[in-house]
């Protein structure tokens, strides 16, 4: 927890820490600290490549056979739901980058590479499986162990998620504001870091408001809906909210989430269905940033963000980032693989989505939590007790 908390603060100390360094290198023609820094980046860039399979495997199967235990009507309006909005939010978020795309860019660039600078030496790391080929594989494997929990097979992958889950917490995690340092290094180095903190100072305005948007648009159908007072109900789960702003992590969050929805008057057995399985694969807050980021990255490299490139990129980063929320980051851990595959990032862009989503995960989490809130108003009048008893 004291990790946790004190991450976007080790996050920010990395990205000043890397801008100075990046700075004066240059300045002073450090050409072998530039290098050196740079082996490290490409090092850790690699061993994340490698994790990539690994977190897919360890986190999306583990999810899918957890929601295949379940059964019954609230099941299939609570998923339909969930994956509604977190749909919603990354179509909302394509059409909002493709309007302000030039806002958000500014004509900035943003390196492929980091720059000219080289590394001292490379070191190529295959991983054990293609993304796609683990994807397909965890989908495969979660719905043929669905409600099999208990089988050796489904506890080997319980066993492979909670090895995914401490190497990401006790390796990728403390050595990610490093990681993240080095990238600002080779920014700041190359001479185009004004430019492209202003972008993404402009990104970041864009990402939040989207998601004070969805937060205020859902609570109003779920007001309108349960025939609740969507303002009260909101307030009531701050809370929830800021409790997700410092823990980073939705599972962390879900007993302040659970008791900030019971305040509410909602039924209680529709509070320990919905809550812990939205915790799971609701992922709004996630969805509009990591839309937004990668339009933004890719319009930077000279790309152009097609709706045939970034519509099936949506559909499919919404089931691949299952089972995400419990851990900081989480998100983009798990569409690190997307991003290379369908969107061509290389080492450095990924870098760079991982430390624009790791700043503002506080505000992504906690949109997943509060909106968690508005979906349990609607499960229950859909397909929970009053909806049966109105």
């Amino acid at each position: 927890m004291k990790l946790r908390d004190a991450l976007i603060f080790r996050l920010l100390a990395g990205i000043i820490a890397g801008i100075g360094i990046g700075i004066a290198a240059a300045h002073f023609e450090m050409t072998a600290l530039l290098r050196a820094v740079k082996t490290a980046e490409e090092l850790f860039g690699e061993f994340l490549k490698f994790l990539i399979p690994l977190i897919i495997l360890g986190f999306v199967t583990p999810g899918i056979i957890d929601i295949g235990r379940r059964a019954g009507r609230m099941l299939l309006v609570t998923v339909s739901l969930a994956l509604g909005s977190t749909l919603a939010g990354g179509f909302a978020a394509y059409a909002a980058g493709s309007v302000l795309s030039g806002f958000i860019t500014g004509g900035a660039l943003a390196g492929s590479d980091g720059g000219a600078i080289k590394s001292a030496f490379t070191l190529t790391i295959p991983p054990p499986l293609p993304v796609f080929t683990a994807l397909v594989l965890s989908f495969l494997l979660g719905l043929a162990l669905a409600g099999k929990r208990e089988s050796a097979f489904a506890r080997l992958f319980m066993e492979l998620k909670e090895i995914m889950d401490t190497v990401i917490r006790r390796i990728i995690i403390p050595v990610l504001p490093l990681y993240i340092g080095s990238l600002f290094v080779s920014l700041s180095a190359s001479g185009r870091i004004v430019p492209i903190l202003s972008s993404f100072g402009r990104l970041y305005l864009v990402i939040i408001a989207l998601q004070f948007a969805f937060i205020a648009l859902e609570y109003t159908v779920a007001g309108v809906v349960s025939k609740r007072k969507p303002l009260a109900f909101l307030r009531n789960m701050l809370p929830a909210y800021l409790t997700a702003f410092g823990t980073q992590s939705s599972a962390a969050t879900l007993p302040v989430t659970l008791q900030c929805v019971r305040e509410n008057g909602v039924e209680e057995d529709v509070i320990d269905f919905v809550i812990p399985l939205c915790a799971t694969i609701h992922l709004l807050g996630d969805m509009i940033m990591i839309t937004v980021a990668s339009m933004a990255l890719f319009t930077m490299q000279g790309g152009a963000p097609e709706p045939s490139v970034f519509i099936p990129f949506i559909f499919l980063l919404s089931v691949t980032m299952i089972a995400a929320p419990g851990i900081p980051g989480g998100g983009a851990m798990t569409a690190l693989g997307l991003l290379g595959e369908m969107l061509a990032f290389n080492g450095f862009q990924k870098g760079l989505m991982l430390s624009l989503h790791m700043a503002q995960d506080s505000f992504g989490t906690a949109t997943n939590v509060t909106t968690d809130g508005a979906i349990v108003m609607l499960v229950e009048r859909l397909g929970g007790k009053k909806a049966e008893t109105d």
